[in-house]
């Protein structure tokens, strides 16, 4: 059972959070405003992109980058807390607080397993809009068929036939006796010779001989290179220290040109005293509580005047509106207590003019005629019951409807006070309370210009203030960078002639040439030794390729005899398979029909039989193409809750868009008690019908 969705960038719904409740949650909106949004966002929770229309890139909102899509689904299943979140950057999963599986792939496996059923039964039956269902039985009797025995999965038999044909022999078995002759002639012909490689491992030592005298010859180089190295390093840091000397000094005299410019160019000048800067603070503060104040008048006389009132306390007023949810529950309950009793009186109805055991004519016998006019009398009785019932829940849901505008204009007068009680007193006594304003006088003029004012001054006293402080500032970098211009000039002075004296690094040079030599000499050897060992390695795969193949014969050999002697028996279980698969299909079509009639009669509102032939399916003996849109409405809930309830025993929900588009009241209201009715812990049903808010538990509102 779910429990709650937030959604982020997902389509129209940008930062929403919608919980549900057990029993039915009815969804409003207008269109467009994100309902099936909703739905494709819990698919998408549950089984990735597979369950989405379109690519992730086209889902996410307008003008946001795909990585900030963001769904997150709470579910209750048994007495399990389970949080599932999705994204572009992956996906995961808790359980009680413990995360069980992380990754797109393994977070869909585990709801697989969670709700017993793949993502595209999942699409035909839990999550699948009513439209789909009525579109397939108006495509004609292959697709309604198609689709019936697909989620019934009566196919299975012949996955199994092909499964056979595919994975064991079958079939004539002239083919493999020819096959066992031929790998028994290749069994003489096709055995491999011994392996012979000693010319090439003579080659390779000699090879490797020539690579320890080059690492030998390197190595010795590479033992007078450090102190070559260290040398020449000496002498590349003497040159790189003047160099930094040099360059110190030219940055030092520069910075001290713009210091003094900076110091020819400041001006110090402040006409702001700190007496009118305090005057100027009190006048703002004046004009701030005066805006308050105007803010909550504002907000006081924008409330609209509630169109009825309750006189009297709000104990008294929540006892009323208590009082008449407690009685719309009630006749809630009792009518669907007698839809159910009137589709349990019209499945008694023996509509059937001929015994289905011995064949006798049931037409003229009594007792039949008898029972069938008890049972139309039951049905009338009935009948008469539920239109007083359904008046009287209509009369209280009216009344409901207005203890809530009356619980709004509360709401409203509350927040109101909450938000401004320093300017207004509240007066209880009725619902909504009064507000009477208790705040100054708002016809005296506020102060006007002081912010300006106060903003102008402060900002000429910062700038004197900044000025005052850049100049001492600057005084003391002038000195600073004086000093470093001569301590740079002196360092200048004495390494000068270090420098021009030193000539170290043509040592280092002649190690590093001769280093380099016996490393190109030692990767030539190296790629030699390479490719010798290249040709043996293809030489030894090459023979035991051979050895492999021949191994391959002689398994082959071996199996073709078996599968010869498979080939028989495989045969005889294909033809039992084929022989059982009417039987089956008979049996699992039965079971359907029979609950889908059950269903169906309760919603339409008249016991019918829906069975099927060669042409697709009929109601009471006619076509499906030619009923209503309404009708056609009720068939397909009628089957997608008979297959939910008959492969999907475990699944406490039911997710509906627009069921009843085509249906008036009445119909409407039958197929709301069915689906109540129906057994499932959660409804979530997408409508734009006020006939839904009697039955629904919670009304989400988009």
């Amino acid at each position: 059972m779910f429990s709650s969705v937030q959604t982020k960038n997902f389509r129209k719904l940008t930062d929403h959070t919608f919980s549900f409740v057990a029993g039915m949650n009815a969804i409003r909106g207008l269109n467009e405003h994100g309902k099936s949004t909703l739905f494709e966002a819990m698919a998408y929770a549950m089984f990735g992109v597979d369950a989405l229309r379109e690519p992730l890139a086209d889902v996410v909102t307008w003008g946001e980058k795909e990585s900030t899509l963001k769904v997150v689904l709470r579910l209750n299943v048994n007495t399990n807390q389970i949080e599932i979140r999705r994204g572009k950057s992956g996906a995961e999963i808790e359980v009680d607080g413990k995360l069980v599986a992380t990754g797109q792939k393994e977070v869909t496996r585990f709801v697989e397993g969670l709700l017993g059923t793949a993502p595209k039964v999942a699409a035909k039956l839990m999550l699948a809009n009513q439209a789909s269902l009525r579109g397939a039985l108006s495509e004609g009797p292959t697709a309604t068929a198609q689709l019936i025995e697909q989620l019934s999965n009566f196919a299975l038999i012949d996955e199994i036939i092909l499964l056979v044909q595919e994975k064991l022999p079958s079939g004539s078995a002239v083919a493999a006796e020819e096959r066992v002759k031929s790998l028994a002639a290749r069994l003489d012909t096709e055995k491999p010779g011994e392996l012979d490689l000693k010319a090439h491992e003579a080659e390779l030592r000699d090879v490797q001989e020539a690579l320890v005298k080059e690492d030998a010859e390197q190595l010795e180089a590479s033992k007078e290179l450090p102190a070559a190295k260290a040398a020449a390093d000496a002498a590349r840091a003497l040159a790189k220290q003047l160099e930094g000397a040099q360059a110190k000094a030219a940055g030092t005299r520069e910075g001290i040109t713009r210091t003094e410019g900076a110091l020819a160019r400041l001006n110090l000048v402040c006409s702001v005293t700190p007496e009118a800067l305090e005057g100027l603070r009190q006048g703002v503060k004046a004009a701030n509580s005066y805006e308050d104040a105007a803010k909550a008048y504002r907000a006081m006389t924008a409330l609209p005047a509630p169109e009825q009132e309750w006189e009297g306390s709000r104990e008294s007023f929540d006892e009323a509106l208590n009082t008449a949810k407690a009685g719309s529950l009630a006749t809630s309950q009792k009518l669907a207590g007698l839809d159910v009793r009137k589709a349990e009186v019209s499945g008694r109805l023996i509509m059937e003019t001929s015994c289905a055991f011995c064949g006798k004519d049931l037409k003229d016998v009594p007792e039949v005629s008898q029972l069938n006019n008890n049972l139309a009398l039951e049905l009338e009785i009935i009948y008469e019951e539920r239109q007083l019932l359904a008046a009287a829940h209509a009369n209280l849901n009216e009344e409901i409807q207005a203890y809530a505008a009356i619980e709004r204009a509360d709401r409203a007068v509350r927040e109101v006070f909450a938000k401004h009680h320093l300017f207004m007193r509240m007066e209880e006594g009725t619902v909504p309370p009064k507000l009477v304003w208790t705040g100054p006088d708002l016809g005296v003029a506020a102060p006007v210009g002081a912010l300006q004012a106060l903003r102008a001054a402060e900002t000429e006293v910062q700038r004197a203030a900044q000025e005052q402080g850049k100049h001492a500032s600057l005084i003391a970098e002038l000195a600073r960078l004086q000093g470093e211009l001569l301590q740079a000039e002196q360092v200048v002075k004495d390494l000068a002639p270090k420098v021009k004296a030193d000539r170290s690094g043509g040592l280092e040079t002649d190690l590093l040439t001769k280093i380099q030599y016996h490393k190109t000499r030692a990767l030539e050897l190296n790629a030699q030794v390479s490719q010798l060992n290249q040709i043996m390695a293809s030489a030894r795969q090459m023979h035991q390729y051979k050895v492999a193949g021949y191994a391959r014969i002689v398994s082959d050999h071996t199996e073709a005899l078996h599968t010869l002697e498979e080939l028989q028996l495989n045969n005889v279980l294909l033809k039992k398979l084929r022989a059982a698969r009417p039987k089956v299909a008979d049996k699992l079509w039965g079971t359907v029909l029979s609950t889908v009639s059950y269903y169906f009669s309760a919603i339409r509102g008249v016991q019918s039989v829906v069975t099927r032939d060669d042409s697709g399916f009929r109601v009471d003996g006619k076509p499906v193409p030619g009923l209503s849109g309404s009708t056609l409405d009720a068939l397909g809930l009628a089957i997608r809750i008979a297959l939910t309830k008959t492969f999907l025993p475990n699944n406490d929900f039911l997710i509906l868009d627009e069921p009843a588009a085509a249906c008036d009241d009445e119909r409407e209201s039958n197929m709301l008690g069915v689906i109540t009715t129906a057994g499932f812990d959660q409804v979530l049903l997408v409508t734009h019908s006020a006939l839904a808010d009697a039955f629904a538990e919670q009304v989400v509102t988009l």
